[in-house]
């Protein structure tokens, strides 16, 4: 995820998660402890009480602070021939953490669709940045 707003201590990237993760059929344990299935947007615990995304903001450069952070999401012990089906959806934005945690700019929407027998697993991408 990348995010880049004015030089201001006050906002801060946020990024919701809904959907699921299926192996064998059944609703595994996910990384990060989440709710599976999610149907629902819900925090995915980017916040800077969480500390999830430590080193993740740059220092004022240009008369702009940038966020960069890689999320892996997915499916734990993934073995040979389990098959797998997982659709995750993702809404990031930023927040004015100053003014009640207003939203600043634009919510973006992406997300993906993994299926398949492990290891041949199709994968369909929507919404990132190439």
């Amino acid at each position: 995820m990348k995010a880049a707003f004015d030089c201001s201590k006050c906002c801060e990237f946020r990024q919701e998660v809904k959907g699921f993760s299926k192996k064998n059929g059944r609703y595994p344990r996910i990384r990060g402890g989440g709710k599976n299935p999610q149907p629902e947007f819900t925090d995915d615990g980017y916040n800077a009480t969480s500390g999830k995304e430590v080193g993740a903001y740059s220092e004022c450069k240009h008369g702009l602070i940038r966020f960069s952070e890689h999320d892996y999401p997915g499916l734990i012990d993934l073995r040979d021939n389990d098959v797998v089906e997982v659709m995750l959806a993702f809404k990031g934005y930023i927040i004015d953490v100053c003014n009640r945690n207003r939203i600043v700019g634009n919510v973006k929407y992406y997300g993906f669709r993994a299926y398949g027998k492990a290891p041949n697993i199709k994968i369909i991408t929507y919404g990132f940045d190439k």
